[in-house]
Protein backbone atom coordinates (compact mmCIF):
# COMPACT_ATOMS: atom_id res chain seq x y z
CA UNK A 1 0.00 0.00 0.00
CA UNK A 2 1.77 3.55 -0.78
CA UNK A 3 0.83 6.44 1.61
CA UNK A 4 1.60 9.57 0.35
CA UNK A 5 1.59 12.42 2.45
CA UNK A 6 2.85 16.34 1.87
CA UNK A 7 4.05 16.38 5.71
CA UNK A 8 4.58 13.70 8.12
CA UNK A 9 3.28 10.28 8.99
CA UNK A 10 0.83 12.30 11.68
CA UNK A 11 -1.82 13.13 8.27
CA UNK A 12 -1.66 9.24 7.89
CA UNK A 13 -2.79 8.27 11.38
CA UNK A 14 -6.67 7.40 9.85
CA UNK A 15 -5.06 5.38 7.46
CA UNK A 16 -2.38 3.29 9.43
CA UNK A 17 -4.95 2.81 12.22
CA UNK A 18 -7.28 1.19 9.63
CA UNK A 19 -4.32 -0.93 8.06
CA UNK A 20 -3.32 -2.31 11.91
CA UNK A 21 -6.93 -3.71 11.86
CA UNK A 22 -6.44 -5.97 8.97
CA UNK A 23 -6.45 -9.65 9.17
CA UNK A 24 -3.78 -9.51 6.07
CA UNK A 25 -1.40 -7.11 7.94
CA UNK A 26 1.31 -10.00 7.61
CA UNK A 27 1.12 -9.57 3.55
CA UNK A 28 0.99 -6.10 3.20
CA UNK A 29 4.35 -3.85 2.35
CA UNK A 30 3.33 -0.65 3.34
CA UNK A 31 5.49 2.44 1.27
CA UNK A 32 5.53 5.76 2.54
CA UNK A 33 6.07 9.09 0.12
CA UNK A 34 6.70 12.39 1.33
CA UNK A 35 9.06 15.47 0.82
CA UNK A 36 11.90 14.14 2.94
CA UNK A 37 12.32 10.33 4.49
CA UNK A 38 13.10 12.26 7.56
CA UNK A 39 10.45 14.48 8.24
CA UNK A 40 8.44 11.62 7.71
CA UNK A 41 8.81 10.28 10.95
CA UNK A 42 7.97 6.89 10.52
CA UNK A 43 7.75 4.28 13.54
CA UNK A 44 8.23 0.94 14.57
CA UNK A 45 5.06 1.29 15.83
CA UNK A 46 3.80 2.30 12.16
CA UNK A 47 5.03 -0.45 10.75
CA UNK A 48 5.17 -3.30 13.27
CA UNK A 49 3.15 -6.97 12.05
CA UNK A 50 3.38 -5.63 8.16
CA UNK A 51 5.17 -7.51 5.33
CA UNK A 52 7.92 -4.92 5.06
CA UNK A 53 8.00 -1.06 4.58
CA UNK A 54 9.41 1.64 2.29
CA UNK A 55 10.12 5.13 3.41
CA UNK A 56 10.55 7.45 0.17
CA UNK A 57 11.67 11.02 0.43
CA UNK A 58 10.83 13.31 -2.60
CA UNK A 59 13.69 15.62 -2.13
CA UNK A 60 11.40 18.79 -2.45
CA UNK A 61 7.56 19.41 -1.55
CA UNK A 62 4.71 17.15 -3.01
CA UNK A 63 3.02 19.30 -5.62
CA UNK A 64 1.99 16.42 -7.65
CA UNK A 65 0.36 13.44 -6.34
CA UNK A 66 1.14 11.76 -9.44
CA UNK A 67 4.77 11.89 -8.83
CA UNK A 68 4.21 10.80 -5.25
CA UNK A 69 2.59 7.91 -6.73
CA UNK A 70 4.94 6.84 -9.42
CA UNK A 71 7.59 7.21 -6.76
CA UNK A 72 5.64 4.47 -4.45
CA UNK A 73 5.19 2.19 -7.36
CA UNK A 74 9.01 2.28 -8.01
CA UNK A 75 9.84 1.72 -4.71
CA UNK A 76 6.97 -1.11 -4.32
CA UNK A 77 8.23 -4.49 -4.19
CA UNK A 78 5.28 -6.62 -3.93
CA UNK A 79 3.12 -8.08 -6.67
CA UNK A 80 0.24 -5.73 -6.38
CA UNK A 81 0.14 -2.27 -5.58
CA UNK A 82 -2.84 -0.21 -3.75
CA UNK A 83 -2.83 3.77 -3.02
CA UNK A 84 -3.93 3.98 0.51
CA UNK A 85 -6.10 7.61 1.20
CA UNK A 86 -7.63 8.47 4.46
CA UNK A 87 -10.89 8.83 2.84
CA UNK A 88 -11.05 5.04 1.95
CA UNK A 89 -11.25 2.39 4.08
Amino acid sequence: VVLITPDDRGTLAKTLGALRKQTARDRIELVFVGPSADALGVTADDVAGSAGHRVVGLGRPLTSTSVARAAGVRAATAPVVAFGEDHSF
